[in-house]
């Protein structure tokens, strides 16, 4: 099944509530969400992706900046999102940490990099999706040339950037070349 564009229920049905609800009471220092463009086709069909990932224990960030004692992350409005919501994305200048001594994270996504008219502070690292690693042939062989950074780890504007080629799929539900993935990242204090 894919998981893209699937109502609520369905999710639900397959067990994946409780995977999320296992894993956001597990991260101690909070579980951090951003819708994608597929969200905008499942509210389209009459889910609601937001309150089902705030129901699991996500907190969703929409062109928002969080600190916990630990690190502020940022959640950028997805591009096509803002587009379908017919919503301006806020300039990254908007969303700066407040508190600059802690590890700044960015969330968005689709890996488009920082606007190119910024010129603040960069995050120290950036997470993102969308590009499904070509999902499968052709788009396995071409998706570096779509994209700047099109998956793994790798820097994008000057940012330690991780692209997860995720969990699901677009058009038919096939993988050839690009596995189905599901990161969990755990971040560690360095010794003083």
């Amino acid at each position: 099944m894919k998981i893209r564009d699937i109502s609520d229920s369905a999710l639900d049905a397959v067990g994946y509530d409780s995977l999320f609800r296992r894993l956001t009471s597990a991260a101690k220092a909070g579980a951090f969400a951003v819708v994608g463009n597929h969200e905008a086709f499942m509210e389209r069909n009459g889910s609601n992706p937001v309150q089902w990932m705030q129901k699991n224990g996500m907190a969703v960030l929409n062109d928002e900046t969080v600190c916990t004692p630990l690190a502020c992350i940022t959640g950028r409005t997805d591009f096509q999102m803002a587009r379908a919501r017919d919503i301006p994305r806020k300039n990254l200048e908007e969303m700066l940490p407040a508190d600059t001594s802690l590890p700044w994270i960015l969330l968005d996504h689709q890996p488009r990099g920082i606007e190119k008219d910024y010129s603040g502070a960069l995050p120290d690292l950036a997470l993102s999706g969308h590009t499904h690693n070509g999902q499968f042939f052709p788009g396995t062989a071409i998706i570096h040339l779509v994209w700047e950074h099109a998956y793994g780890p790798g820097k994008l504007d000057g940012i330690p950037w991780l692209v997860s080629s995720g969990l699901g799929s677009w058009g038919p539900p096939v993988r050839i070349g690009s596995d189905t993935e599901f990161w969990i990242i755990r971040f560690q204090a360095e010794s003083d």
